[in-house]
């Protein structure tokens, strides 16, 4: 790896110049040489690193082997019970009637939107930013929906691309094409994404011309800087992968970022998932564990069983507002 290009940057969400550190921080997961910094803005309480890499630089901190860069199972191919949900979802009475009997709850579900958004939606046009090789559109497609993403990686926008879906290969601060420009999209999905971008403002700006006005949905996930993991793990704690990780959000600096861009927050929640502590646990195994015992650390923390002892914990969490992530919703203003 070559040298990165830094940058200095002022506060993304208020403009102050001022900030206060806050944490030093390594990459743990990829080994990008440096110690980091996050700051926090004193004016708006907005995270975020700085120094940083520079626009041009910063494809350098992701290897080719990123988790989001790995392509999932194509989900094209409808297998019965593929057909019967895409069946139940295209039809507002169906949907509606399969949420009330319980053993077919599951058939009305569109996967990672059905606990945000309640009210049924007709399958219509999705856009995933940062969509990488398509996994979420995959699953999007099989329920009906026309699918398209915007993904800075080519390898993985050519990967999602092959599978079938519109992929717009660039960076969610770039200019939006005429192409994209013209659509408008009943559901827009920033899953763990909004993180990574150098200017969260610029991105949701370029977005909000593209949500459909009356109906769309914008659902926003990042990882929580508030959260027990970083309350107990540190620079450790989901927040704070750096470098990748540009900006890091409290539930009020997502809400201010979302409202300054012209939407309009209708839920906000905050989900805890056991593999986020377990993830946290193998990091500060690998720091503390003495070499010998390393493979016993492992091998612990890659047993099912610690998953499913993790989950009181993650709920736990969840309802005392220390969630590892949040996720909002959104509409246009």
């Amino acid at each position: 790896m070559t040298d990165l290009e830094f940058e200095r940057v002022d506060c993304d969400l208020c403009g102050a110049t001022a900030a206060t550190l806050v944490t030093e921080s390594s990459d743990h997961e990829h080994g990008v040489p440096g110690v980091f910094k996050v700051v926090r803005c004193p004016n708006c309480g907005l995270h975020y690193l700085n120094p940083r890499p520079s626009p041009r630089a910063i494809g350098q901190c992701y290897p080719n082997h990123y988790y989001a860069y790995s392509s999932a199972r194509d989900a094209s191919t409808l297998n019965l019970k593929a057909r019967i949900k895409r069946t139940i979802r295209s039809n507002q009475i169906l949907s509606n009637l399969a949420k009330q009997i319980s053993s077919l709850r599951h058939l009305a579900a569109d996967n990672a939107i059905a606990d945000d958004i309640p009210e049924w939606i007709k399958p219509g046009k999705v856009l995933d930013v940062g969509c990488g090789a398509g996994a979420f559109l995959d699953s999007m497609r099989t329920n009906g929906w026309i699918t398209a993403g915007i993904e800075p990686s080519e390898a993985a926008a050519n990967a999602a691309r092959a599978k079938g879906h519109s992929i717009f290969c660039q960076s969610a601060t770039a200019p939006i094409t005429p192409e994209l420009s013209a659509q408008r999209f009943d559901v827009i999905l920033m899953s763990h994404s909004l993180e990574h971008v150098h200017s969260p403002t610029q991105a949701l700006a370029n977005l909000h011309p593209l949500l459909r006005p009356s109906s769309g949905h914008l659902i926003i996930e990042v990882p929580n800087v508030e959260s027990l993991l970083t309350y107990w793990f540190g620079e450790l704690g989901l927040a704070f992968d750096t470098p990748r990780h540009l900006y890091m959000y409290s539930p009020e600096t997502l809400r201010k970022l979302i409202e300054k861009t012209g939407f309009e927050v209708r839920s906000m929640r905050q989900i805890s998932r056991p593999v986020q502590f377990a993830r946290c646990l193998r990091l500060l195994s690998a720091r503390t564990t003495p070499s010998a015992w390393q493979s016993r650390a492992e091998a612990s923390l890659m047993d099912g069983n610690l998953l499913r002892a993790l989950e009181p914990l993650a709920a736990h969490a969840s309802t005392k507002g220390l969630g590892g992530a949040i996720r909002a919703v959104a509409t246009r203003r």
